[in-house]
C-alpha cells in the first residue's frame, strides 16, 4: 500500500544542487539511489576518500580503466525513454575532470542485480545487458535509456578518471519517462499490523526513510486516519490506538517530493463463542433443508453478529486454514441439505471482521430424522380347516407391498415378529 507523489517544483530543483550533497557507494551492492529531480551533487571518489578504490576493476565493457568507482541505482517510475547529463566538477573549481560511466539493465528487482552485470559480475554468462557506456575524455557525458518500463531497475557505474576530489551531478534532461523517487525520498511504515489479543490495544508506528537523509533539517510528518489529518509531528513515531488505515505524509529537506505510505491497523480479540445447538430436521424428512446461519446470533451472544464473518465447513482442517472458495466452505449456508442425507458434523470458523486471522472455532451437528412412512395394513382372517385345531397358516409377506406403499422396496427389509420386543431387537 505504498505510493509516492511527485510534485516537481521548479524553484526547488533549480536551487537544490547548491545544498544537496551525498556520495555514490564504492560497492555495487550498496549503490546509492538516484531519481529524476534529485540530481545531486554527489561526492565523487578520490585518493584518500572513505572507501576509495583507486585501481577500480580494470577493463569493464567500454571502460579501459575504472579508477575510483562510484555506484548508483535507479528505478523507473513512469515508462518511457530518458536522457541524463552526467557532469563532474572539482571542489577547487579549477576545472572539470574526465568522468566515465557504464549502465546495466533492466532488472525486475534490485536484490541480486549486481550478480548479473555483463563483463563485470564473476560467473555471469548471460547476454549483454549493457544499456549505455562511455569512455570519452569529457567531463560531461550523456546517458540514454530507451523504452524504460515502470518498476524496472538500472545499475550505474561512474568512474573518476581525473582522480580529483569533486562532485557529480546526474540530471534528467529529456525523455517522456522518469525515475521513481521512492527509492531516494520514500518512507516506509512497514507491513500491516493486525493484532489478535485481549491485552494489546495500542501500537507505535515508525516511519523509516528508504534512504537516509543527507541534508540538514527536520522532516515534517503529517499523520492521517481514514484520510483525516490527526496530528503533525517532527518525529518519525506515533502511538495509535484506533483501527483503520493510517497514513504518513512526509515533507523532507532535500526532497522535492511528498513521501506517502499507508498501513492497516486492527486491534482484535479472539471471539468468545457459545456452543451452538444441533439442528434437527423434521420427522420423516429424508432431504431436509437447514439454515445454518440460524445459530450465529446465539453462538456469538452477547456480541453482535455484525462484528464477525462466519463460515461453515464440512472438513475440520478446512475450517482451521480458512479460505472462501466453493470447494472449502459451504457457499449457501442458509439452504444446506446434507449429502448424503445423514447426520453431518458442521465445523464453524468465526473471524473478527477487522482481522480474518483472529478466529475461533466450534462445531455442531445437523440431524436427519428420516423415519419411513408406512401404511397400516388390514388384519388377516382365515376360517379353521376341518381339523378344527385352532391353527391356520398365514403368508404375512402378502402385506409387505401394502405396508411399504410408495416406498422403494429395494431400500428396505421387512421382518415380522410376534412381540414388540422382538421387533425392537
Amino acid at each position: 500500500m505504498k505510493k509516492i507523489l511527485h510534485f516537481f517544483i521548479l524553484i526547488t530543483i533549480l536551487t537544490f544542487n547548491k545544498f544537496y550533497s551525498q556520495s555514490g557507494s564504492p560497492d555495487c551492492d550498496t549503490a546509492q539511489g538516484i531519481c529524476s529531480g534529485q540530481g545531486g551533487p554527489y561526492n565523487n571518489s578520490y585518493q584518500g576518500a572513505p572507501g576509495a578504490n583507486p585501481a577500480g576493476y580494470g577493463t569493464v565493457n567500454c571502460l579501459n580503466s575504472t579508477p575510483f568507482p562510484a555506484w548508483f541505482h535507479m528505478q523507473v517510475g513512469v515508462s518511457g525513454s530518458m536522457n541524463f547529463t552526467l557532469t563532474q566538477t572539482t571542489n577547487s573549481g579549477t576545472g572539470n575532470p574526465d568522468v566515465d560511466f557504464a549502465l546495466w539493465g533492466p532488472f525486475n528487482s534490485l536484490p541480486g542485480a549486481c550478480d548479473n552485470l555483463f563483463d563485470f559480475s564473476p560467473g555471469y554468462t548471460g547476454p549483454s545487458n549493457v544499456v549505455d557506456c562511455s569512455y570519452s575524455a569529457s567531463a560531461t557525458e550523456n546517458i540514454d535509456i530507451v523504452n524504460a518500463i515502470a518498476g524496472q531497475y538500472y545499475i550505474l557505474l561512474v568512474t573518476n578518471y581525473g582522480q580529483q576530489a569533486g562532485t557529480y551531478t546526474i540530471n534528467q534532461t529529456g525523455g517522456a519517462g522518469s525515475l521513481s523517487c521512492d527509492i531516494v525520498c520514500g518512507v516506509d511504515l512497514g507491513p500491516d499490523e493486525l493484532y489478535c489479543s485481549t491485552t494489546t490495544t495500542c501500537t507505535t508506528l515508525t516511519a523509516t526513510f528508504n534512504q537516509a537523509p543527507t541534508l540538514a533539517g527536520t522532516p515534517t510528518y503529517e499523520w492521517y486516519l481514514g484520510g483525516v489529518l490527526q496530528t503533525t509531528t517532527t518525529t518519525n513515531t506515533l502511538n495509535v490506538c484506533q483501527n483503520g488505515t493510517w497514513e504518513v505524509r512526509v515533507t523532507r529537506p532535500g526532497c522535492s517530493d511528498l513521501a506517502i505510505d499507508q498501513i492497516e491497523i486492527a486491534f482484535s480479540s479472539p471471539p468468545n463463542l457459545n456452543t451452538p445447538p444441533d439442528l434437527v430436521g423434521p420427522n420423516n424428512d429424508c432431504a431436509p433443508v437447514f439454515d445454518l446461519t440460524s445459530v450465529i446470533a446465539g453462538m456469538v451472544s452477547p456480541a453482535s453478529p455484525t462484528d464477525y464473518n462466519v463460515y461453515f465447513y464440512l472438513d475440520l482442517f478446512d475450517s482451521f486454514s480458512g479460505g472462501t472458495t466453493a470447494s472449502s466452505y459451504i457457499s449457501n449456508p442458509t439452504a444446506f441439505t446434507p449429502n448424503p442425507a445423514v447426520d453431518t458434523y458442521i465445523y464453524v470458523r468465526v473471524e473478527d471482521i477487522n482481522n480474518s486471522t483472529c478466529a475461533e472455532f466450534t462445531e455442531f451437528q445437523v440431524l436427519v430424522n428420516c423415519g419411513i412412512i408406512i401404511v397400516q395394513p388390514s388384519d388377516l382372517y382365515a376360517c379353521d380347516d376341518i381339523s378344527n385345531d385352532g391353527f391356520e397358516i398365514f403368508d404375512l409377506t402378502t402385506q409387505s407391498a401394502t405396508i411399504l406403499g410408495t416406498n422403494n422396496p429395494a431400500n428396505y427389509t421387512i421382518s415380522y415378529h410376534t412381540t414388540q420386543a422382538g421387533a425392537d431387537d
